[in-house]
């Protein structure tokens, strides 16, 4: 088995030997020419359904019919009971509870705010910051789930999935994390 990770940004030279490959069986290297293994498994991944940049990966690339033509296409939704595991190992305390809050606005944005990512990474980040103590639930939402969202978004999302509450007194405040933009539509 191999990812080719990324395919949708991909150089055009990459994927014109990676369709000469798959299709003839025979993979062209500096020593020669390769036979494909009768176990090969091509696996092509990317943050896109390979049609071009959408608004959350704007600067990928639509892949030629030749490339589309030569897989399947199957949504991979996150390994979320990993995604929890590892926020356990993080942060113990309060991992757990930060995961549990993204993944509950990763649910509710699906369709409410598709453009919001809720990735495992925030769910990580959030535990690492939590864990510090230093920063309140929402300083920690605005750093790492809320950049840059309008304030409308970032409202309703609060409206409709609360933050979690605080687990211990912070033990060093400073100016408030201000890391919310508003950003035109």
């Amino acid at each position: 088995v191999f990812l080719f990770d990324e395919l949708d940004n991909a150089s055009d030279s990459l994927l014109t030997s990676l369709n000469a490959a798959l299709e003839n069986g025979q993979a062209s290297f500096p020593d020669g020419l390769h036979d494909r293994h009768e176990d090969f498994i091509a696996v092509g991944a990317g943050n896109t359904a390979a049609r071009g940049g959408e608004r959350n990966h704007a600067g990928r690339r639509a892949l030629d019919g030749a490339t589309i033509e030569r897989f399947v296409f199957l949504e991979w939704g996150y390994d979320e009971q990993l995604e929890s595991k590892l926020c356990q190992q993080i942060n113990p305390k309060t991992g757990p509870v930060w995961c549990d809050w993204v993944q509950q606005v990763r649910g509710y944005c699906r369709t409410a705010h598709p453009h919001v990512i809720a990735s495992p990474r925030a769910s990580m980040y959030a535990a690492q910051l939590a864990e510090t103590g230093v920063f309140q639930p929402r300083e920690i939402a605005d750093a790492v789930l809320f950049k840059g969202l309008g304030k409308d978004v970032v409202e309703n999302v609060i409206k409709n999935v609360a933050l979690p509450k605080p687990k211990r007194k912070p033990v060093m405040r400073g100016k408030p994390l201000n890391v919310h933009h508003e950003v035109p539509a």
